[in-house]
């Protein structure tokens, strides 16, 4: 399946094997932001988390079945997780019966599809425990280094673009953040601009305002094994 990204910010539907798919609206966000947050797991996580509560043993079987498993194979196997791919399926397909019509051929694909089309990327999980308690952290780290949350995006983006509360709701989850990190742009841009009149050294560093900005940055806050091995190599020496 062949999509831009760059034309997100558009707000169209997709055009799929199974449909029309349309972006879920703000106004209509927090009656799936929760089916989304379980739509972004992934095979490693899901078992990650079964491995957490597997404190004696008694989820080993599962775990090995799942290990062995798809993803499309655990979601159906797992009532709640199947509930909450049928309810986002069924919205932004607009077809309550949707999600029947995926299979292994298209399911990772379109599941992808959504997940961009909502600013959504799996974490990327290691099999090692230890390596993902350090992953854990640091995501922890990131986040609460990026302290705004969405109330404070979406009444940023009122105050920079103009819109009313009502139009911002129309918005999609692209639409939003690219208006905001927008505008944090500009007004980085017009703080730069008025300390290089003071120094005139500040304005080397000047970035411009329309400079790209990649709402789907990969995640860099993650440590790989080979990592591990190099840091454990340094250290030892």
């Amino acid at each position: 399946m062949e999509y831009s990204k760059d034309f997100f910010i558009l707000g169209t539907p997709i055009s799929t094997d199974i449909g029309e798919c349309h972006f879920i609206r703000l106004k209509d966000y927090p009656q799936f932001v929760n089916d989304l947050s379980q739509m972004v797991k992934s095979k490693s996580e899901i078992i990650a988390e079964f491995q957490e509560n597997n404190k004696f043993g008694q989820l080993d079987s599962l775990i090995n079945d799942f290990n062995a498993s798809t993803l499309l194979d655990i979601v159906n196997v797992m009532d709640q997780l199947r509930a909450s791919y049928q309810r986002v399926f069924a919205k932004v397909f607009n077809n309550p019966d949707a999600f029947q019509a995926v299979d292994e051929k298209n399911f990772y694909d379109i599941r992808k599809l959504i997940l961009d089309m909502h600013c959504l990327k799996e974490k990327k999980v290691s099999k090692n425990s230890e390596l993902e308690k350090f992953n854990k952290k640091s995501r922890a780290l990131k986040q609460s280094e990026n302290n705004y949350d969405f109330s404070d995006i979406v009444s940023c983006v009122v105050q920079f673009t103009g819109y009313s509360s009502a139009e911002v709701l129309e918005l999609t989850l692209p639409q939003l953040h690219s208006h905001f990190f927008r505008g944090a742009a500009f007004l980085n841009s017009s703080a730069a601009i008025v300390l290089s009149t003071v120094s005139p050294e500040a304005a080397k560093n000047i970035g411009s305002w329309s400079q790209h900005i990649d709402l789907f940055e990969e995640e860099k806050n993650y440590i790989t094994k080979k990592e591990a091995r190099n840091l454990e190599k340094l250290f030892s020496n």
